[in-house]
Formats: C-alpha cells, structure tokens, sequence
C-alpha cells in the first residue's frame, strides 16, 4: 500500500495517473477507471456506460470534483473514494488502486 501511495504521490506531480477504482452504490459495486491529470486539472473518468472528462481540485491530500448535487472525493494517501449527495443524505465509499501495467506478448 506504501508503494502505491509513494507512487501516486510522485506521479501526481508530473503527469497523470491512472486509478481503477471499486465504488459501493448500495445495489452493487461500480467499477471506475480515472486519470487523473493535476497539470490540466482534470480528471477522466470511465464506466461501463460512458467516458466523461470533469475540472477538479487538487489538494495536497485530496483530490475533489463535482458540485452540487453530487461531489466525488479521492484521498491521495489511502486512494479512498467517496460519492456524496448532501441534498439526498447519499455516502457511497470505496476504495482505488493503481493497476499494474499489462506486460505486452509482443
């Protein structure tokens, strides 16, 4: 876990960083695959219904994005996820990895 939250802390800084996330929507879980681009101040997110890019904040310990009604939340030292809707009294957590680059056959 060190590793990873030494890695992300590294590549923030420089260039983006890819993130596959696993979200607890109440009815089951979603799987989010996110870059996360401090240069450009975005980030990129995908489902398996769409591809969206979204103008976030980051923080020295979070990363922020969204407004109202929603707000989406991922903690740079623990890559914890957090969905909230305050107008609905909705908290979804879950927790992100960064995945291991796939070795390539050829």
């Amino acid at each position: 876990m060190l590793d990873s939250v030494l890695l992300l802390a590294a590549a923030s800084a420089a260039q983006p960083v890819y993130l596959e996330c696993s979200l607890d929507r109440g009815a089951g879980v979603e799987l989010l695959r996110m870059n996360l681009n401090e240069p450009n101040g975005t980030v990129t997110i995908t489902n398996d219904r769409a591809t969206w890019t979204v103008n976030a904040q980051f923080a020295v310990d979070e990363v922020i994005w969204g407004g109202d009604p929603y707000l989406y939340t991922v903690d740079r030292d623990t890559l914890k996820i957090v969905y909230s809707a305050d107008a609905i009294n909705m908290r979804r957590e879950g927790v992100c990895k960064i995945p291991q680059k796939k070795k390539r056959v050829f």
